[in-house]
C-alpha cells in the first residue's frame, strides 16, 4: 500500500504485446518534490483503477475506442484504506484511441489541478522505466 510519496509497487515492466482489438495507454507521474505528498484516485470510464502517487505509473489495456479519464485528489489515509468513492470526480481527459496502438501520458501537477500531457513513445519509455506500478483499486 502506498502513502504520500512512498511507492512500493513493482518496478516498470513493459507490456510487450496487446491483441489486435486493444489499445495500451500508460499514465505516469514522475518523481518530483512539487506536489509529492498528493495522491490522486484514477477512474477510467466506469472503473476505479489506481492511486497515482509520486513516481508511479498505470497501464490501461482497453478495447474501448474512447476513454474518459477522471481523477480526484485524496488524502493518503483514504488511499490506504481504499475507501474512496467517486462522487465528485473531475473529468481529466476524453481520449479517442486507435486499437493496436500504444499511448503515453505524463501527469502534470498544477497549483490547483492536474493534467495529462501526451508524449511520444521514446520519451514515455525513457521516463516510465524508472517508476513503479501504481497501487491498484478494487471495485466496490
Amino acid at each position: 500500500m502506498s502513502s504520500g510519496c512512498a511507492i512500493r509497487g513493482p518496478k516498470f515492466t513493459a507490456i510487450e504485446k496487446i491483441s489486435e482489438g486493444e489499445a495500451l495507454v500508460y499514465i505516469y507521474r514522475k518523481s518530483s518534490i512539487f506536489g509529492a505528498a498528493n495522491v490522486w484516485a484514477l477512474k477510467v470510464n466506469d472503473s476505479r483503477v489506481a492511486i497515482i502517487s509520486n513516481g508511479s505509473y498505470q497501464p490501461i489495456v482497453t478495447s474501448d475506442k474512447q476513454l474518459s479519464i477522471y481523477t480526484k485528489r485524496v488524502r493518503p489515509v483514504i488511499a490506504i484504506l481504499l475507501s474512496y468513492i467517486f462522487e465528485k470526480e473531475n473529468l481529466l481527459l476524453t481520449l479517442d484511441v486507435e486499437l493496436g496502438k500504444t499511448y503515453f501520458f505524463k501527469w502534470k501537477i498544477n497549483p490547483t489541478s492536474v493534467e495529462l500531457i501526451q508524449v511520444d513513445e521514446w520519451t514515455g519509455m525513457k521516463e516510465i522505466k524508472k517508476l513503479r506500478l501504481a497501487e491498484q483499486l478494487k471495485e466496490a
